[in-house]
């Protein structure tokens, strides 16, 4: 029997919507059914929020990325460190670690991330970066007080797109994960209109 808590389906399940890997892309549509491929990653409810907040899917390989700290914060896109041989081919390398929060953040997601920009903090290890999290640079797509809410962490984020991390990433929020804020990806197919 499948439960549901807060909104978040417990047990296994998988719709069709999420039958794909937030981390490498991996698809599944046509084993819907085997949701044992696939971990949903969740943020712990918190005085904020009553309930566990829904981030995203992940195949097995990302879902252990994630758990282990090795994703961008901005678009929840998970890389493989070191352990594995060094990243894999398809993954974006162009990484820089933020000052203030100690995560590496993509530099494709972050607009003040230029080549030029970039260069110049691999160049120079005393130059400093804070990411669009840590600045606090999300901007509304949607202007209502709850999606203002929801992008400052204060409510649970919406169920379709409502804003923009570093002028780059869609957001549906942002929530809690491991005592640091992290920007929540928008779910395959909902694009940036209200559900139905």
């Amino acid at each position: 029997m499948i439960a549901i808590v807060g909104g978040i389906q417990d047990g296994s399940w998988l719709c069709a919507l999420c039958a794909e890997c937030h981390g490498c892309g991996g698809k599944e549509i046509e084993d819907v059914k085997n949701a044992a491929k696939y971990r949903h990653a969740v943020g712990p409810s918190t005085d904020k929020h009553k309930f566990p907040v829904y981030l995203a899917t992940y195949c097995n390989k990302c879902h252990r990325h994630f758990s282990e700290d090795r994703f961008c914060p901005v678009c929840l896109k998970t890389y493989s460190g070191e352990e594995d041989g060094g990243v894999n081919e398809e993954e974006d390398t162009e990484m820089v670690c933020c000052d203030l929060c100690d995560r590496w953040i993509h530099s494709g997601c972050d607009e003040r991330l230029t080549p030029e920009r970039y260069q110049k903090l691999v160049d120079n290890p005393e130059a400093k970066y804070q990411c669009p999290l840590c600045e606090s640079r999300v901007k509304p797509t949607v202007q209502s007080g709850a999606a203002v809410m929801a992008l400052q962490g204060q409510l649970a984020p919406c169920g379709y797109c409502i804003g923009v991390i570093g002028g780059k990433v869609n957001t549906r929020g942002i929530a809690e994960y491991k005592g640091k804020k992290v920007g929540v990806p928008e779910i395959n197919g909902t694009g940036i209109t209200a559900m139905p």
